[in-house]
């Protein structure tokens, strides 16, 4: 089944849109609590995790974060290429958004070697999924 199948075929849910190292606390190497909870979406769940993939690719110490929530959600090989899908959308998104200015603390600069850094990050997920 295709990309195209799944988008049309997804149920929609809730799911929390936030989950990053910041909002979550750990207690003695298990998940204990959700924090941060200003952030509700209504669709696919997978698109958190691809996010969240997207934040920690090809960084080795981080990656187990991302491959236990897979773990734990029992993901299906359709469902792996779909959070990759996910966290290319998510690095090209936010390539598109370097050098934009959104506060005071921010710089006009592009950083090029951020955007060639997502880039190949980009690439590399590509070369990841299994059709």
């Amino acid at each position: 089944k295709g990309n195209k199948d799944y988008f049309l075929e997804v149920p929609s849910g809730l799911y929390y849109d936030d989950i990053c190292s910041k909002n979550i606390m750990i207690d003695g190497w298990k998940f204990s609590w959700l924090v941060d909870l200003d952030y509700l979406m209504k669709w696919d769940f997978l698109e958190a995790i691809g996010r969240i993939m997207a934040s920690w690719y090809g960084d080795e110490d981080n990656q187990v974060y991302v491959d236990e929530i897979m773990r734990l959600q029992d993901l299906d090989n359709q469902q792996i290429n779909m959070v990759k899908v996910y966290a290319i959308i998510t690095l090209v998104e936010r390539m598109s958004e370097e050098g934009m200015k959104f506060n005071t603390n921010s710089s006009w600069e592009v950083d090029w070697d951020e955007i060639g850094n997502k880039k190949d990050k980009i690439m590399n997920l590509f070369r990841e999924i299994k059709v």
